[in-house]
């Protein structure tokens, strides 16, 4: 749901890393900025940034607030309704996208009904290539 969302790109990526944590109906979302910082590789100004947006937007909403005296960081929970109408509303259809119903084939593609070769990594080296005596038949033995 998070990528047919039309949030631009730093938020929307704090919203993919904040919904690895979340469970399944959206809550218990409680990495500290800090954390998605480091994981997203984002400043934590950049990160306050897009949890700001995200709550702006309202698809982040704030549960508890951060406890110092007991080491807890702020608890949220992701609005999935919202997020679904987010998702909605910035999809385009199947017209707006104009995506033809078959691909064109790719112009070193070779034509249906010809066999490829395998690949050139896969091909025996022809110096490497020795002549052997066929094999004997199993069942004509001489």
């Amino acid at each position: 749901m998070v990528w047919n969302t039309d949030l631009k790109s730093t938020p929307k990526f704090v919203l993919l890393r904040l919904a690895d944590f979340a469970a399944d109906d959206g809550g218990k979302v409680f990495p500290g900025v800090k954390r998605v910082a480091r994981d997203t590789g984002l400043c934590l100004r950049a990160v306050r940034d897009a949890y700001r947006v995200l709550e702006d937007c309202g698809v982040l909403v704030m549960v508890a607030a951060e406890d110092p005296a007991n080491h807890l960081p702020r608890e949220y929970r992701i609005d999935l309704d919202r997020l679904r109408e987010l998702a909605v509303a910035s999809s385009p259809t199947a017209d707006e996208l104009d995506i033809p119903t078959t691909p064109p084939p790719a112009p070193d593609a070779v034509p249906p009904g010809i066999s490829c070769l395998p690949p050139r990594h896969q091909m025996p080296h022809p110096r490497h290539q020795m002549p052997y005596p066929p094999a004997p038949d199993a069942a004509n033995p001489s």
